[in-house]
């Protein structure tokens, strides 16, 4: 983690008009403002994931949860960092980091979206599902869960 990264000014870059929270197109924007190729679906998938309470924005509540880290004692550090003074910027590097994290996010959405396509019909997703709440009791599912469950 970067000493100059925050969770409050991640969000600042995304919530434009500063009004507290983002909406579909501000982060659609964002997105290809950070040069991340993918398409509108997509983007539109990772969004409403992370929309909880489906109003159609990204409070900041859901903003950190969709990118601090799942480790509590590495997201209670981030979420406990001060914000930059408006006068200060992120270094390139971290910038470069925001860039590399959001495409991940992207990047697996569209991994995600691949795999069910494959799946329809081969699996029963809430059988999968179920059983990876049964297996891990937590809230994400990896690569490994998967392929174990499916070989399974």
């Amino acid at each position: 983690m970067k000493s100059d990264f925050c969770l409050a000014n991640c969000f600042k870059l995304f919530d434009r008009n500063n009004v507290g929270n983002i909406t579909l197109h501000d982060f659609k924007d964002t997105i290809f403002n950070l040069n991340i190729i993918s398409s509108g679906e997509i983007i539109k998938k990772v969004f409403k994931k992370f929309d909880y309470d489906k109003d159609g924005k990204l409070i900041y509540l859901e903003f950190c949860n969709m990118i601090s880290p799942k480790k509590l004692e590495y997201s209670n550090l981030l979420r406990n960092r001060k914000r930059l003074e408006d006068n200060e910027q992120i270094s390139i590097e971290t910038e470069l980091l925001i860039v590399k994290l959001f495409k991940t996010l992207v990047d697996n959405e569209s991994q995600i979206e691949s795999f069910k396509a494959n799946l329809i019909g081969k699996i029963n997703y809430l059988e999968l599902f179920d059983e990876i709440k049964i297996v891990k009791d937590k809230n994400y599912i990896t690569k490994e869960d998967v392929i174990i469950l499916y070989n399974n």
